[in-house]
């Protein structure tokens, strides 16, 4: 909108300037007193009029006859107030004439006075007259002025009377207006009369009292709403509008006509905005009693011309700051010269006193007029009514200007919003002026008008402390300023003296304590919008986010302003400065012209230090959960930028705490903020020492505060996470172990006291927090901690508890419990499975890794080596152990070799075990092993001499056991007879081979030849113990159970289990959009394009991920078709230099990386999403309740088998559950798939974007769910669970994120983030985001329990219902 013609035609209050400059204004002298006046006609006045004042027949015939009885009403309506009968019948006969003009009514009750004949004939011809004559109403009459003003003395009942007769004739005005059939005469008639009627009443200096000031506000009413009628039917002469603009600036010192120029213009405005930006514009709410104050059938030209003028008929509202211009009018001059004027200072003092009030109402209708062209309208701003209370400085009602400001959500600004330039082209010079109200030092010698003595009130002294009571609108008014320079669009350019203009008052207004709440309120994203000369601000915003964070209670004047508004606010400007340090910290700190208070300070060295302390001061102070976690956000990115910042250390240095932390929440609440004001921010070593601070801060809010809000816990779990990166993966950050092992305890800490909760505490809620501390207990893993045993003791004290429910060790000097002895009830399934993937990292001691231990070979790899088939077992119900028995291809000799692929929870791995008769050191091609020589000769022993035992004498003993002959004797056996004869061979052979030894040579033992035929499955399986013969407990299941390796669906069913990951897997497709683009075609395909995306979005890009190769990738690659790839590699030329980023589109290549517990391929599409999935989608349709099925055929999430009676089904059998071990009874489909997984095997993950946009506005307008088509993964999800994460890079070079409310964990919506912590940022967030989706769905399962029903299912199904000895037989052949 360019509104600069408008500001051409400036108003001014001199006369002879401005738009009315060559119009004189009209006389307000009222009807005058006639003939009668000059010689006298009371008694002609009474007499005539009150048989007028009859409904008897009008006796006047004539229009001489009428014309000298308006004469006589002429001067009635001039006689003094006593006088109150023959006013009244004056007024009586007025109204009823002109009621000649309106439409035919129902006769009223009592009959109104009777029309003379000739008038009803002509009403035009007399209207002009009587509404002429009606000024002497409220024209002062000589030596007496108006009563209900100036005098008390006359009686309630007087005042009461005289308010009624003008209220009588306002309702005529306002009838006349509505119904009337008006000429340009009776028009200028009817508003010289209001004027007139206004002027009286409000053109004094005096207070009103009791009924004057409702009809003081009557009056205006009724003006202004006539007046826009005329504006409509026949719109007032350019004289008109200077008169009602002198007379408006005369009554400026009363409070209801600030009221009704908000009220009316407001409404102009609401129409002005429809008719210049149609519908879509944002309406602004009108009041029910304003709804129809402009005509619906207003024509544009009448509303833009009325309301540019009645915008400026006060003039300037900044000129209520001096009084000395206020008074400069001859009604006040004739008000200090009478008795009272000069005697009464209380009196002459209360005006000046209610200026202020005036001024601050005056700047609120300003701001109300900026919000609505900025499409952010208040509804608390329309809808003034004429029910205020009556006062001098009126109360705020409900529906006013004040109320319920900054008490509801600033919508979005609109796109289709005027530009800054002018909207400062319109409302700046009012602005400017009232933001620097007080600052400067008043001229005394400025120029007043001749003849205006100065009163005592008006003193110097006495209007610089007045100055302090403007504050409140000079507030109004700094923030108004604010808001129109933050709604900045991107690639708009501000002129230069607006933006200086701007920032002389925002420095003023920050350094003010009145004014610096208001200033911040409003200021939120000043930094974000790439204004030239901004940071000449930021050592006054930092001033004043210490004055607002560092404690509960701020430490400057808030007025109306909410306080959790003004603290949500500095948040957002503090996650917008808190990359300053790190980003300029060369730059030194700029200043206004003359101004040398920063010489030679950079802006890293003074706001390094004043940042991070008050990060960890707002931290500490915070009492409210919601703000809490985008000011940990704030404290993380703090911590993280001053970490890229550390210099390298000496190798001995190592940060560390000279105190074991805070003992209790009472004791400590200004140690950690006492740290780190205490810290050198030009040390090197000051990034790990607010490391260390930051850990102990959150560890200690987290258990003390906030371990009851599931939002403040994942974020504060989500922050240490980040931080023990930095504590074990910084080369800078040489940070004692103990530090490390004391995080960890504490977290240790967290996990039991949470578990330890009454029955009645345990929620999901509470779950999820446990469940996310495990995760974070997973991120701070290490070698150096795993080697300390006590730490090692806490993380297994821990798991324990997660698995079994209670911990071995109870409370001192409790005996310890066996694990036979304790009851498995862990807190929650959940909580189990998050133990067990805690455990398993321990065990493996790993902290980061790229996805290598993951292995590649499987049974095509060997069959493609051209091996022979495999043996598979299931062991203990939750492995697969696929043996080969065959030497591998690079074999030189032939060994008792075993390949095992093992397949359990926690991914596959290869074995390859030999067995070998002689060490790897021997000769090789031996025909046998040599015999070991020894290595000295024995002496030569004597033989022993041995001598037989004489017989033993004959005992009873030797009769106690019946021999075998008198047994079977006794028994009769009919088979005796053979075993005799059995007992007589053997004892014959024995003799024999006795007799035989002792004519045999003995010949030296040689080892026998290396055998080529084992049976090494059955050795590997002996040596590890499954094949105990007879070993098994009885009634329990075998250890043991052998697959049937011819049986179809084997081989599909076994990559099924290894396309599911161990670790979390999630896909984030990355998006650039150009400026304007909203077709998610257009923005697909940017990334095909050569030069089409910026170096800043290659830079983040490449900083996301490693390229690596789809095909016989190991890991995640984004799909599920392509992804844990084991196939053969083949040779294949390098890969070529990726030109455009749509190489990363998951075809050839994807940008991979992972940790110990998550990995995330970056796809960027290309647009062939569409044209291969046109009959298969991902897409989940969801319901209500949130039932979900997917299309995907063959997947192992299919659950398209399921019966209906399934989904009806609660899922709460997992949860109360305890029996994972047993196999779920097959469903009737038949293999394959796999049967009775499809329902627990569900895996759920959020459509995760990361858009860059060149125009950030663009964030409005993304075409998500069009996008979401090209983000095929096939992993079922939720409509409802897409994220997107928008980053626009500002011309500083620093990126700007825009995040859904809630915020991603550590990065919070609004951060401003250096580009080499970017790719780092969006990867966390994406990781956060996919864990709080997997948090809030019930059916989610991690990685490994999701592989160990794929094993059971896979055991129940394919399994070889064998005995022990059919086992046993089996491994002695060929598979």
């Amino acid at each position: 909108m360019n509104v600069g013609i408008f500001n051409r035609v400036n108003s001014k209050i001199k006369e002879g300037d401005g738009m009315y400059s060559e119009w004189n204004s009209l006389p307000l002298e009222g009807g005058g007193h006639g003939v009668l006046g000059a010689v006298g006609g009371r008694d002609v006045v009474l007499a005539v009029v009150q048989q007028l004042a009859s409904h008897q027949p009008s006796p006047l015939t004539t229009d001489s006859e009428v014309e000298w009885v308006l004469e006589v009403i002429r001067y009635g309506l001039s006689l003094p107030l006593t006088e109150h009968e023959a006013l009244r019948d004056c007024v009586r006969v007025c109204c009823s004439w002109l009621s000649a003009l309106l439409p035919p009514a129902a006769p009223a009750q009592p009959p109104p006075p009777a029309v003379p004949p000739p008038l009803a004939a002509e009403p035009h011809r007399y209207a002009n007259k009587i509404l002429n004559h009606l000024h002497n109403l409220f024209v002062p009459r000589p030596n007496e002025t108006l009563a209900f003003i100036y005098q008390t003395e006359l009686g309630g009942n007087l005042i009461s009377k005289q308010a009624v007769l003008c209220h009588r004739v306002l309702r005529l005005a306002r009838s006349l207006a509505d119904s009337a059939s008006l000429g340009p005469r009776e028009w200028r008639s009817l508003l010289l009369l209001l004027l007139a009627a206004a002027a009286a009443l409000l053109a004094p200096p005096a207070p009103l009292y009791g009924a004057a000031e409702q009809l003081c506000e009557r009056v205006l009413c009724v003006l202004f709403e006539v007046w826009i009628l005329a504006c409509h039917r026949c719109f007032p002469s350019p004289a008109l509008w200077r008169t009602l603009r002198e007379q408006c600036v005369r009554w400026r010192h009363r409070a209801p006509l600030t009221e009704q120029w908000a009220r009316v213009s407001l409404c102009l405005t609401a129409r002005l905005l429809a008719h210049m930006y149609g519908p879509l514009y944002p309406a602004m709410p009108i009041g029910e009693e304003d709804a129809n104050l402009v005509p619906a059938d207003m024509s544009a030209e009448a509303v833009t011309q009325s309301w540019y003028r009645m915008l400026h008929t006060i003039g300037n509202p900044v000129d209520l700051t001096k009084p000395h211009l206020i008074s400069h009018t001859p009604e006040f001059l004739q008000y200090w010269m009478t008795e009272e004027g000069r005697e009464g200072r209380e009196g002459r003092e209360a005006w000046v006193g209610s200026l202020a009030h005036i001024f601050h109402r005056a700047m609120l209708g300003v701001a109300a007029h900026v919000d609505a062209f900025l499409g952010t309208p208040r509804s608390s701003l329309i809808g003034l009514t004429s029910s205020r209370p009556s006062s001098v400085v009126p109360s705020t009602p409900p529906n006013s200007i004040t109320s319920q400001v900054g008490e509801i959500e600033k919508p979005p600004l609109t796109p289709l919003r005027p530009k800054v330039n002018s909207i400062f082209h319109l409302f700046g010079e009012w602005l400017f002026e009232a933001a620097l109200v007080g600052t400067t030092p008043v001229n005394s010698n400025q120029q007043k008008a001749e003849g205006t003595p100065p009163p005592p009130s008006l003193s110097e002294a006495t209007q610089k402390l007045n100055m302090l009571s403007y504050q409140a609108g000079r507030a109004v008014a700094l923030g108004t300023l604010c808001r129109v320079i933050c709604s900045k669009q991107c690639r708009e350019e501000v002129l230069a003296p607006y933006l200086a203009r701007t920032y002389a008052a925002l420095q003023r207004g920050l350094r003010d304590p009145a004014t610096a709440a208001a200033v911040v309120l409003d200021a939120a994203d000043i930094f974000r919008l790439d204004l030239d000369g901004v940071l000449v601000l930021v050592p006054d915003f930092i001033t004043a986010l210490d004055r607002i964070l560092s404690e509960r209670e701020p430490k400057l004047e808030c007025g109306s302003i909410d306080k959790r508004e003004l603290r949500k606010a500095a948040i957002s400007l503090l996650l917008s400065l808190v990359a300053f340090p790190y980003h300029y910290r060369g730059l030194a700190v700029p200043e206004f012209p003359g101004c040398n208070e920063y010489a030679g300070v950079t802006i890293g060295e003074y706001a390094r230090g004043r940042l991070s302390q008050v990060c960890v001061s707002a931290v500490q102070a915070e009492s409210s959960e919601a703000l809490a976690v985008p000011l940990l956000s704030a404290l993380y990115l703090c911590v993280r930028h001053n970490a890229a910042h550390a210099h390298d250390h000496a190798p001995d240095a190592k940060a560390r705490s000279d105190s074991s932390g805070p003992v209790s929440a009472d004791g400590s609440q200004d140690d950690f903020a006492a740290d780190v004001r205490e810290l050198d921010p030009s040390s090197p070593y000051f990034g790990s020492a607010l490391v260390v601070r930051a850990t102990y801060l959150v560890c200690h809010r987290l258990i003390s505060s906030w371990k009851g809000d599931l939002q403040v816990s994942l974020a504060a779990l989500e922050l240490l996470s980040g931080l023990a990166k930095l504590h074990s993966s910084k080369p800078e950050f040489m940070i004692e172990a103990a530090e490390r092992k004391r995080a960890v305890r504490w977290i240790c800490d967290y996990i039991g006291v949470q578990c330890g909760r009454p029955p009645q505490a345990h929620s999901r809620d509470l779950h999820s927090c446990v469940v996310a501390a495990y995760t974070c207990l997973a991120a701070w893993l290490c070698a150096p901690l795993l080697a300390d045993a006590d730490c090692l003791a806490a993380l297994l004290e821990v798991v324990e508890l997660g698995i079994s429910g209670s911990k071995s060790q109870g409370k001192p000097g409790e005996p310890p419990k066996m694990k036979d002895e304790k009851e498995l009830k862990p807190v929650s399934m959940r909580v189990r499975d998050a133990a067990e993937s805690l455990l398993m990292l321990i065990l493996e001691q790993v902290g980061n890794n790229d996805g290598g231990k993951w292995c590649r070979l499987d049974e095509r790899w060997l069959a493609a080596l051209g091996h022979g088939k495999l043996r598979h077992f299931v062991v203990d119900g939750n492995t697969i152990l696929s043996l080969l028995e065959e030497p591998l291809a690079n074999s030189q000799e032939p060994q008792p070799t075993i390949v095992a692929i093992i397949r359990c929870g926690w991914g596959r791995f290869a074995w390859s075990l030999s067995s070998r008769g002689a060490p790897r050191c021997a000769t090789r091609g031996a025909a046998a092993c040599a015999r070991p020589v020894p290595m000295l000769e024995p002496p030569p022993r004597a033989p022993p001499a041995c001598r037989a035992l004489p017989a033993a004498p004959p005992c009873a003993v030797d009769a106690a056991f019946p021999t075998l002959d008198a047994v079977l004797r006794q028994l009769n056996d009919p088979e005796a007879t053979t075993l005799f004869k059995l007992l007589e061979q053997q004892a014959a052979i024995e003799k024999k081979v006795r007799e035989s030894e002792d004519n045999v040579v003995p010949e030296e033992c040689v080892p026998p030849d290396p055998v080529t035929e084992f049976q090494t499955a059955r050795l590997f399986l002996s040596h590890f113990g499954y094949l105990n013969i007879g070993g098994d407990k009885k009634g329990g299941p075998a250890r043991l159970c052998a697959l049937d390796s011819r049986a179809e669906g084997l081989s599909a069913a076994l990559r099924r289990l290894d396309a599911t990951g161990s670790r979390a897997a999630l896909t984030v497709h990355v998006f650039y959009a150009r400026a304007g683009q909203t077709r998610a075609t257009d923005i697909v395909a940017n990334a095909s394009q050569h030069g089409a995306v910026s170096p800043a979005f290659v830079r983040m890009l490449r900083g996301l991920g490693t390229p690596v190769r789809v095909r016989g990738h190991a890991g995640w690659s984004g799909h599920v078709r392509s992804s844990y790839d084991a196939q053969p590699p083949r040779d294949e030329p390098p890969p070529p230099e990726p030109l455009t980023p749509s190489v990363y589109d998951g075809r050839e290549q994807v940008l991979y990386w992972s940790d110990s517990t998550d990995e995330i391929a970056f796809v960027v599409p290309s647009g062939y999403e569409l044209n291969e999935t046109d009959d298969q989608s991902d897409s989940m349709k969801s319901d209500v309740d949130g039932s979900c099925c997917s299309v995907n055929r063959g997947s192992w999430w299919d659950v398209s088998g399921e019966r209906d009676d399934r989904r009806e089904r609660p899922d709460k059998t997992r949860a109360l559950s305890l029996e994972l071990e047993r196999p779920a009874p097959a469903a009737p489909a038949p293999p394959p798939p796999l049967s009775g997984s499809g329902r627990r095997n569900r895996d759920f993950t959020p459509k995760i974007l990361i858009i860059w946009l060149e125009d950030f506005e663009d964030h409005l307008n993304l075409p998500i769910d069009e996008l979401v088509r090209y983000c095929e993964t096939g992993v079922p999800w939720r409509r409802h669970e897409s994220s997107a994460l928008c980053v626009s890079s500002a011309r500083g070079g620093l990126a700007r994120v825009r995040v859904r409310a809630g915020g991603a964990g550590v990065l919070a919506d609004g951060a401003l983030l250096a580009p080499r912590l970017l790719p780092a940022a969006l990867r966390r967030a994406a990781c956060f985001l996919a864990r709080r989706a997997r948090l809030n769905t019930d059916l989610y399962q991690p990685p490994h329990v999701r592989r160990r029903h794929l094993i059971q299912d896979i055991a129940q199904q394919y399994k070889k219902d064998l005995t022990e000895p059919e086992l046993l037989e089996s491994l002695f052949k060929a598979p």
